[in-house]
């Protein structure tokens, strides 16, 4: 006889219950974590008072929705490119279920955090990056056309297509 300790809802549930605590101890803003879990603004509200003991509750206001930040300066915009280049390689762009796309934006960013100890990029923009460059209308990872490595090209602007180091 075959024991089993859970269903599938039970363990859909329990993982979104700790992709929940990990958006949220990572910053993402509460509209961004409610869509990202599928838990309402109540149960991330529960989660944080019951598992994140004198945390804040983190970043206010909309969600950031442009990309040029990420173009301001050479740091923004190389970190930019070692985030999308982590979440293309962890295959972020492949996941089907908003479940599965949360906890990839998770491991990229703490591979990037881990990476990067000066990080510059929050979640939310991290999320805003990943999304954008899956779907390739604003924005892509291309290469550096003199030194091959990693650049993040604004497609609304005039394309630049070398990096802040070939074309200096």
């Amino acid at each position: 006889m075959e024991v089993t300790v859970g269903d599938v809802r039970y363990d859909r549930y329990h993982r979104r219950i700790n992709t929940g605590i990990r958006l949220m101890s990572h910053g993402a803003r509460a509209q961004v974590a409610s869509a990202l879990s599928e838990l309402t603004l109540d149960q991330l509200s529960t989660l944080r008072k019951r598992w994140m003991c004198g945390a804040d509750d983190g970043p206010r206001g909309p969600a950031p929705s442009s990309y040029l930040p990420f173009f301001k300066s050479e740091e923004r915009s190389s970190h930019a490119a070692i985030f999308v280049g982590i979440y293309r390689a962890i295959g972020g762009y492949l996941k089907k279920s908003v479940l599965e796309a949360a906890e990839c934006f998770c491991t990229a960013f703490e591979i990037y955090r881990a990476w990067e100890p000066r990080a510059v990029l929050e979640f939310d923009q991290c999320v805003l990056l990943g999304h954008g460059a899956a779907k390739g209308d604003e924005v892509e990872l291309m290469r550096c056309a003199g030194c091959r490595c990693a650049l993040v090209v604004d497609k609304l602007r005039i394309a630049q297509l070398r990096c802040g180091e070939c074309r200096e």
